[in-house]
């Protein structure tokens, strides 16, 4: 099978029919991963100078695709007082070592695992539980992390009112679990609706993911700032939109969708996200390309 991606890469004939090159490449890579993954960096380049290579990949990548929406909202499946409880276990954890005063822009605290909970916050593991017994996906998924967060009215980004970016080559879902109402002047986050689909994007968004897969492939956040130019080309074909979110509601989101904060202008904004990892084609293929 390594010959069989050798004449991949060098055959001339493959790479002038670019759709068959991606259907022969996608086919190796669900089939001999392990193979594949040995000419990950020969690939990746390939592929980054040959931009119609490139765009007949990530069009068929998206056959193997989650179809989940840019963003769902569902009722909180806490009662309100387990929700006053977790609120509270949120900003214990936050404010541990300060006071609200004293900080300056935002403060953040990831957890790999539930299992770094104390013994009085078992309130998460209720919620993830109950959580989990309501989606309704159609695929395997498991927590990956969460993350717990409060961003303050001061908080603001340099030079511009956003910074739009993606989280994740991958399929992957976030879950954001707000802690009072998050209107639109008062930090919600903003994205572009279905830029999950690589098909809707425009020339220079395509250009800039290939730059990401070229360079990290799915180490997205090294390099996942866009540009004013990609902006302003992504506001010729859509208008982007607030998440605005009551306290009982929690959003789910996907992950590639191209999404901003806001600045949060009177009252800080604290919450909780849950990043969930899932099974998908899409994303053994892209394994393939981490060597």
């Amino acid at each position: 099978m390594g010959n069989a991606i050798d004449t991949l890469i060098k055959d001339s004939i493959f790479l002038s029919r670019p759709s068959q090159f991606a259907d022969e490449l996608i086919r190796l890579c669900i089939n001999e991963q392990d193979i594949v993954k040995s000419r990950a960096m020969s690939l990746r380049t390939l592929m980054s100078s040959n931009l119609a290579v490139f765009n007949a990949f990530f069009e068929s990548l998206e056959q193997y695709s989650l179809h989940y929406p840019s963003i769902a909202k569902i009722k909180n499946p806490l009662t309100k007082v387990e929700l006053e409880v977790f609120e509270q276990i949120n900003r214990s954890r936050l404010l541990s070592a300060t006071s609200i005063d004293r900080l300056e822009r935002r403060e953040r605290e990831f957890l790999n695992s539930l299992d770094q909970l104390n013994e009085n916050e078992q309130v998460v593991k209720i919620f993830w539980q109950k959580l989990a017994h309501n989606l309704s996906f159609p695929f395997k998924f498991k927590l990956e992390k969460l993350l717990f967060e409060v961003v303050l009215p001061s908080y603001s980004y340099t030079g511009s009112s956003f910074n739009w970016h993606i989280d994740n080559l991958k399929d992957q879902i976030k879950v954001f679990v707000p802690f009072h109402d998050v209107k639109a002047e008062e930090g919600a986050m903003v994205f572009f609706p279905n830029t999950e689909l690589f098909e809707t994007l425009p020339l220079e968004m395509k250009s800039k993911i290939m730059n990401i897969f070229s360079l990290v492939n799915d180490k997205t956040s090294v390099l996942n700032h866009l540009e004013s130019y990609i902006v302003q080309a992504l506001s010729k074909g859509a208008t982007f939109e607030h998440l605005t979110l009551n306290r009982d509601e929690i959003a789910i989101f996907n992950s590639r969708v191209i999404h901003s904060g806001s600045q949060v202008k009177s009252t800080p904004r604290y919450g909780v996200t849950f990043y969930l990892n899932v099974e998908s084609k899409r994303n053994r293929i892209l394994n393939c390309f981490n060597e």
